[in-house]
């Protein structure tokens, strides 16, 4: 079955000295330099937003396993302090129970908002990369009723 999914598929040969387009319908295609060099371009910038969105993926994931572990990653400095003077032991034990239950929920919201962050950068990158991809096949796509077919 993968075969046949294969054969469906477009190869684009663009090192191809001859300048053409080299499909597996066995078809070729010339193309101008200017449309090879463009393409190559698009490709390029398809490539650059994938690696940008697995960055920010990965980071998602590892945020999302450190809330699941109730842990906080050393990259993410949350850190609250409160030392004011508080005229007693009892005082001072009590604000530093609470201080440290404050810290969990900051860390709980910034993970949380970094997470969301996260998810929307992955989403503007995805934006992006389909944005070049319909420029790409509109350089690949001719005017002509024959080459719509080819592609």
């Amino acid at each position: 079955m993968a075969e046949r999914e294969e054969e469906n598929l477009t190869q684009l040969d663009l090192k191809n000295t001859s300048r053409s387009l080299n499909f597996r319908s066995n078809k070729h295609v010339e193309i101008k330099q200017s449309q090879k060099d463009e393409t190559t371009k698009l490709l390029s910038e398809i490539e650059e937003q994938f690696e940008k969105r697995h960055h920010i993926a990965t980071l998602s994931y590892t945020l999302e396993s450190a809330k699941e572990r109730n842990v906080i990653p050393k990259y993410v400095n949350t850190n609250l302090e409160f030392f004011p003077f508080f005229g007693s032991n009892s005082a001072k034990d009590y604000f530093q129970d609470k201080l440290k239950t404050i810290r969990a929920k900051v860390n709980q919201y910034a993970l949380d908002e970094f997470i969301k962050t996260s998810d929307e950068l992955i989403t503007i990158f995805t934006s992006k990369e389909e944005h070049v991809k319909g420029k790409l096949i509109d350089n690949l796509n001719d005017s002509t009723e024959e080459g719509r077919q080819k592609l």
